[in-house]
């Protein structure tokens, strides 16, 4: 899918405003990370893929006081 839109000033940098359907196709979702790449003079956003951990890891990554402070 490609559209075009408009470049504007944001804060102290340039930013688009990003369509719905442009977001779901590419997988997006808010506060997710993503990657920002220039090649050859075109702009690419993409998700950055989710880690996949094993129960282990997850637990090892877990922190109670997170949920419970």
């Amino acid at each position: 899918m490609e559209t075009r839109v408009p470049v504007k000033k944001r804060r102290n940098g340039l930013g688009v405003r990003r369509l719905s359907t442009i977001t779901l196709e590419a997988k997006l979702h808010a506060d997710q990370e993503a990657t920002l790449r220039v090649e050859a003079g075109r702009v690419s956003v993409g998700p950055v893929p989710a880690d996949h951990l094993t129960l282990s890891e997850r637990l090892d990554r877990f922190d109670p006081m997170s949920i419970y402070p």
